[in-house]
């Protein structure tokens, strides 16, 4: 199953990239580059506060730019995601939670619209679909259960953020991601939505910051 996603992420992301470069036409509206970041994660309902769990972030994206509108550019990314909650193990502290360590890495395909507010700082904002790939799970006890099933096969996520263009080339970004709904199968915790709706089940919040480059200037 993983190896089958991966190989087609990898044949969408080679598309978008020859069809960025496959005209002259093309190359004057869109634009290429690859992303790297780094995630700090945590599971709304499992009662462990703090992003705690660390991950990468990673992929290729492109991105239009109107000419009519110099300040509004549109996004679509693919990228490999990891995602999860960690315990902060202190023996001083009993801290709730029902695992020491939760691991979930996501293949995702971002829609983003990038504005640019204020000289060379920005808002950001889009729609994520994300395929789970690979979860791994540490109960409370230190065992490790590498079969552990806890994810839907897809999450959708809103993404929101800032960005501050360094030069024509890089640009750096902070977002914050969060499900839209329950990504797991269980259905037994309870947790409070965006909106203030209760429902049963887990939600991924993600802080993230990286670096966006450009393969040609904008």
């Amino acid at each position: 199953m993983f190896r089958s996603i991966t190989n087609v992420w990898l044949s969408v992301s080679i598309a978008m990239l020859a069809f960025l470069f496959s005209s002259p036409t093309h190359a004057q509206y869109f634009h290429g580059g690859l992303l790297l970041g780094a995630n700090g994660s945590q599971i709304t309902g499992d009662n462990m506060l703090g992003f705690n769990k660390g991950g990468l972030l990673m992929g290729v994206f492109v991105e239009h730019r109107s000419i009519r509108q110099e300040r509004l550019s549109l996004r679509m990314e693919m990228n490999y995601t990891q995602k999860g909650s960690r315990k902060v193990l202190d023996p001083y502290v009993n801290v709730p939670g029902i695992w020491n360590l939760y691991r979930a890495d996501y293949l995702e395909v971002p829609i983003m619209a990038d504005f640019l507010v204020y000289k060379k700082w920005g808002a950001t904002g889009g729609l994520a679909l994300g395929f789970n790939v690979y979860e791994n799970y540490i109960d409370r006890y230190g065992t490790e259960d590498k079969n552990f099933n806890l994810a839907k096969k897809t999450e959708s996520s809103l993404l929101i953020g800032i960005f501050y263009e360094f030069s024509e080339k890089f640009r750096f970004f902070l977002r914050y991601q969060s499900s839209l709904y329950n990504f797991s199968i269980a259905d037994n915790t309870p947790f409070w939505q965006l909106w203030g709706n209760r429902h049963p089940g887990y939600i991924h919040v993600v802080a993230s910051a990286g670096i966006r480059y450009y393969f040609k200037p904008r």
